[in-house]
């Protein structure tokens, strides 16, 4: 009787490997996190595109970014993943104990000068967690399993993640003290923002307070420039309230608008609830902003 011959189908650790360049983007760091050669990455990677008969990846000096069919398979994929961690679950018993690596990002600013100073409380009591705060600025994939947690300023569309609303925050313009002595009664000079960033809200809302006349000293592309220009004297600038109040010699100064308010959500993938570690962390992120409002607005 002839034998049936089978289908070749993606072997699970091809697929394992395929997440890990995905969550990294180049093959010596999932090489490194895999604890294998670079080259058994790249094969691999290779035998999973033979086998679904697309490529995955764009490879641009050494850095490898997803394509749309590898944007499709990532979101398949980091279903199978779950699956695996869902059988690993069960397969150790009843226990929830709090341990394990969690991955959160926020942006530069909120994740330097807000998170890190509440987060000795959280591994203090659960000395098992091994956090990774990330910090991008761009929208890092909890479909893929980039990360586990994610702050962000608005909330994610169409997608299956678990998401709640966790506070408002205040952006005021502040100068340091002398300079706002020093001009008592002439025309305040504002902090811009060059031609790259002129397009974020916070640019948007300081050329609406600078008006007509534009006055400009300097324009920067970051906060933490702009932080160091209100506090080298060069002018007024738009800061977050809670980065401000960190800083004695800033004080706030009426130009005429309204503060900038913009929202916080805490995002997570939908195993926060089931997985103690996330669960854990997830309350211990809303909790801690939650309870900063009056230095958030």
């Amino acid at each position: 009787m002839a034998v049936k011959k089978r289908t070749a189908s993606p072997d699970w650790e091809d697929v394992h490997f395929f997440l890990e360049l995905a969550r990294l983007g180049t093959l010596s760091a999932a090489a490194r996190s895999l604890g294998v050669t670079h080259a058994t990455v790249g094969r691999r990677i290779a035998a999973l595109e033979a086998i679904l008969r697309v490529q995955l990846f764009d490879r641009h000096g050494g850095k490898f970014t997803l394509t749309t069919a590898g944007e499709s398979a990532a979101i398949a994929a980091g279903t199978m993943a779950d699956g695996a961690h869902a059988i690993r679950r069960m397969s150790a018993g009843p226990s929830d104990a709090v341990k394990g690596k969690v991955r959160v990002t926020a942006t530069e600013v909120f994740g330097s000068f807000f998170l890190m100073s509440r987060m000795r409380g959280l591994v203090e009591k659960n000395p098992g967690l091994d956090i990774e705060l990330v910090i991008q600025s761009r929208n890092l994939s909890l479909a893929r399993r980039d990360v586990d947690l994610a702050i962000r300023h608005a909330r994610p569309e169409g997608a299956s993640v678990i998401t709640r609303k966790i506070a408002d925050y205040a952006s005021n313009f502040y100068a340091d003290r002398s300079y706002i002595e020093a001009r008592r009664g002439e025309p305040l000079d504002f902090i811009g923002f060059t031609d790259d960033v002129n397009g974020q809200p916070t640019a948007l809302h300081t050329i609406r307070a600078a008006g007509n006349q534009q006055r400009y000293s300097m324009k920067v592309n970051t906060l933490f420039a702009r932080l160091a220009a209100a506090r080298a004297g060069l002018g007024v600038g738009i800061v977050p309230k809670f980065v401000a109040h960190q800083y004695p010699d800033l004080v706030e100064v009426d130009v005429g608008v309204e503060p900038l308010v913009r929202e916080l959500w805490l995002v997570a993938h939908p195993d926060v609830r089931a997985v103690a570690r996330l669960r854990v962390t997830f309350d211990y992120i809303a909790d801690a902003i939650a309870g900063a409002r009056d230095i958030l607005m």
